[in-house]
């Protein structure tokens, strides 16, 4: 299985609650994805962080690409400065601080200008 650890850092404040509204969507879609096994999410003022646990990264990408999620990618440059993905292998969740550091040492980053 694998384990999906992101992060989104929005440039302001303001951009809160249109984040959470689009992530509510996006949780909900995740939970109703069967190749999905668990998630969970965490999140305060400008950083917020996602992680999932999947069947297979075949099963995670289509799913990327597709809904809601696909529509919130088209947001998040106007809305974040950077976003940071890691893909690690497991089937069960790291802490969050194991998670950050993770991203923070080994995730792919965009950065929006």
């Amino acid at each position: 299985m694998k384990i999906v650890i992101t992060s989104i850092n929005l440039g302001s404040i303001r951009h809160f609650f249109r984040l959470s509204n689009y992530a509510r969507l996006v949780v909900h879609d995740l939970r109703r994805e069967e190749d999905c096994i668990a998630i969970r999410t965490k999140g305060v003022g400008k950083a917020h962080y996602t992680m999932s646990i999947w069947i297979n990264l075949d099963s995670m990408r289509k799913w990327h690409i597709s809904g809601q999620h696909h529509k919130v990618m088209k947001v998040a440059e106007k809305i974040a400065v950077e976003m940071s993905t890691h893909t690690i292998d497991g089937d069960r969740f790291p802490d969050w601080r194991s998670a950050k550091k993770m991203l923070k040492e080994k995730g792919k980053t965009i950065i929006y200008n």
